[in-house]
């Protein structure tokens, strides 16, 4: 359940043309050029031993593509975490695991994120200190070298304290975070392919073959700011935006977007949201012949649809402390209470945290069983194929909303991915570090970082777990095992392990139970299904059964 966005994307090869020679953090100006190829450019094979060595870059990348860029070590690609971490992750095909890579005009590169165009940066000369991932500022820490490495990867030597881009401990799993080395490490090398998602209009090659048989069912406003056009059938080359002309109140809306299409159904978002959408005026005109199903039928061109107002939620519950909970028709009454109920315990300890959260727009939006996590009309534009095993977002300062499965909450094991992790704690439990304790206590959120830093990166505990992998997750991981709300393996298997109560927080890591102890109250636990003794805890903090 991590606290990220997602968008539909699938990475495929770069083409090899050109190579450069340079010396790792020198200004370029020492360099040549070497004659184009088809092919990998041949370049002097890097130094092993020190990074003071000049390396062979290559200058073969455009900042017009964007690249995934995968560790050879641990086959997960390079990501921005929240926007605020970089870290490796699976390809879920989203904007975040996508990178441009911007020539600096010495030879070097900018890493520049598809998402938040954050820049990966170093951060002083210490081995495994983490990267930084900050704003704009041309500075030499943001600018990397990209050795080619032979068999298609490349290494990132940094421009100003000339070390390599590397995985914390050269781990393989998920949310192990980027940091930097003086030496190559295992980890140190990386393919850049080519992403097959551009942002480029899908359109078909000639004239559709078939008849004039697709159909438009649906055509609603869902959001004040998201059209849903559903389709009779499946069909392809629905996402070019030449296809649709949008007319709201009379005036042409030129700047809209199409985040995503799955089962039939098209997204189209509005630059603004409508004033008042239930008595606006709004069609859609559809402009050529692209929108096809597997037969070349095609959605005949020149017809407008009126488009009417159906909002997706239907339904809201506020809890005590402020937070909405809300949803669709398919939702029960009776989770929404649930859900604030669970939103007013995790608050009860720091009132100004939950009026924090309330004034950032913070909220929770949960989806039926019948639905997947990209129904939520804020999580629209990171759909992706990928990951429609995802139970769970956590809300962030720039999309405050944190959208949860109904099912979870229910704790409904027919359809709940996840039965015994409480997604609700783990994923509000990001809203609620990342907007409410950052706002409302600041010092709260510089300790919380401390002590990650002290009891994963230099005790070493919760090795091989997710709640190890980073600080976001490490609060996460602990919100929900707080509440008892943690699955249990014997074993730590690179996501959980035997420790999984409160209990065993306070026996297992002391300085974490002291740390949560201050956030979240020690005297509470959620009703059922998630109650104290619903958890079932079948092993000690070893691992040893306890029957």
């Amino acid at each position: 359940m991590k606290n990220m966005k997602k968008i539909a994307a699938l990475g495929m090869s770069a083409v090899m043309v050109a190579g450069m020679m340079a010396g790792c953090g020198s200004s370029g100006n020492e360099t040549t050029s070497a004659a184009a190829e088809t092919t990998a450019p041949e370049t002097t094979a890097a130094p092993e031993s020190s990074s003071e060595e000049a390396i062979s870059a290559v200058d073969i990348f455009t900042d017009e593509t964007s690249y995934m860029i995968t560790n050879v070590n641990s086959t997960n690609v390079l990501e921005a975490n929240s926007g605020e971490i970089a870290d490796q992750w699976y390809d879920f095909g989203g904007i975040e695991c996508r990178w441009y890579l911007k020539p600096a005009g010495d030879g070097s590169y900018y890493l520049i994120n598809r998402m938040n165009e954050k820049r990966v940066a170093a951060v002083g000369t210490e081995d495994g200190t983490q990267v930084a991932l900050e704003e704009p500022k041309d500075s030499a820490a943001e600018r990397w070298f990209i050795e080619d490495a032979g068999d298609g990867s490349y290494t990132f030597c940094n421009a100003e304290n000339k070390m390599y881009l590397s995985i914390e401990h050269d781990g393989d799993g998920n949310g192990n975070v980027a940091v930097q080395n003086k030496e190559k490490t295992a980890s140190s090398t990386w393919t850049i392919e080519e992403s097959r998602y551009q942002g480029e209009p899908e359109q078909p090659d000639g004239d559709p073959t078939g008849e004039a048989s697709v159909a438009l069912v649906r055509q609603e406003l869902i959001a004040p700011n998201l059209i849903e056009l559903a389709f009779d059938r499946d069909v392809k080359y629905a996402t070019n935006t030449e296809t649709y002309q949008v007319t709201v109140n009379g005036k042409d809306v030129t700047e809209f977007t199409i985040p995503c299409y799955f089962d039939n159904i098209l997204s189209i978002r509005l630059p603004e949201s409508i004033g008042d959408p239930e008595n606006a005026s709004i069609q859609v005109k559809i402009c050529n012949q692209y929108v096809r199903d597997e037969k070349d039928n095609y959605l005949e061109d020149g017809k407008t649809y009126e488009v009417s107002w159906n909002p997706y939620y239907t339904k809201s519950y506020t809890s005590e402390c402020g937070i909405t909970i809300k949803g669709c028709d398919l939702v029960k009454d009776s989770t929404l209470k649930y859900a604030a109920d669970v939103t007013d315990i995790m608050a009860s300890k720091h009132p100004e945290i939950a009026e924090a959260l309330v004034a950032a727009g913070a909220d929770i939006a949960l989806y039926p069983a019948e639905q997947n996590i990209y129904y939520i009309p804020e999580e629209r534009e990171f759909y992706s194929p990928d990951a429609l095993g995802v139970e769970g977002f956590g809300g962030t300062v720039e999309l405050p909303t944190t959208a949860l499965a109904a099912a979870n909450v229910e704790r409904d094991r027919e359809h709940a991915m996840y039965p015994d992790t409480n997604v609700m704690a783990h994923e509000f439990g990001h809203a609620f570090h990342l907007i409410g304790i950052k706002t409302a206590d600041p010092a709260l959120f510089d300790e919380i970082d401390a002590t990650y830093e002290k009891v994963v990166l230099q005790e070493d505990k919760w090795a091989n777990s997710y709640a190890g992998s980073n600080r976001d997750e490490y609060f996460g991981q602990l919100a929900a095992l707080w509440f008892n709300g943690q699955a249990e393996t014997q074993t730590w298997n690179g996501v959980l392990g035997p420790v999984n109560t409160r209990d065993e927080l306070k026996e297992y890591d002391p300085e974490s139970y002291a740390l949560l102890e201050k956030i979240f109250p020690a005297d509470k636990y959620f009703a059922s299904p998630w109650a104290k003794e619903d958890t079932v805890d079948n092993f000690d903090i070893n691992g040893n059964p306890r029957n």
